[in-house]
């Protein structure tokens, strides 16, 4: 099954409460198993934010997509791509106060929300094919 936009704009938080913000809280694998990827990244280009609740994985691919595409993500501060590009939006795991600040910060500041997006567009391309590619052969390079 192809997955498509939210029929509604009122989707259920991760906070407990309904919202019209559409937002994401789960991982790739939770919402698009056996998905194509395009489908996924459009449907996750259409949310105000993402709470990305899971601390078990210690890269981030979900966190590193969204902030590709400008996405907002609230997230665990042990998951690296959390603390590559959204510092000011990580929380310690199961704090649920902490984070439904940062998203209280998000909705009612939207410079803050600019800066937050625009600031993790950029922080996302270390995350590209040719920054990694470059840091592999720097490293192979140095005898690694």
């Amino acid at each position: 099954a192809q997955m498509s936009a939210p029929q509604s704009k009122w989707v259920y938080s991760a906070f407990g409460k309904f919202t019209n913000i559409p937002h994401l809280n789960l991982c790739f694998d939770e919402l698009a198993i056996n998905q194509p990827f395009e489908p996924f990244i459009k449907h996750l280009a259409q949310f105000y934010a993402v709470f990305e609740s899971y601390a078990l994985h210690s890269y981030g691919r979900t966190t590193v997509e969204a902030a590709a595409l400008g996405v907002p993500v609230i997230g665990a501060d042990c998951v690296y791509a959390q603390r590559k590009c959204f510092q000011s939006l990580m929380h310690r795991p199961n704090n649920p106060n902490d984070a439904a600040s940062m998203m209280r910060a998000l909705l009612e500041s939207p410079n803050f929300y600019k800066e937050v997006a625009r600031d993790a567009i950029e922080k996302s391309e270390y995350f590209s094919f040719e920054s990694s590619k470059t840091r592999m052969l720097e490293f192979l390079n140095a005898g690694g």
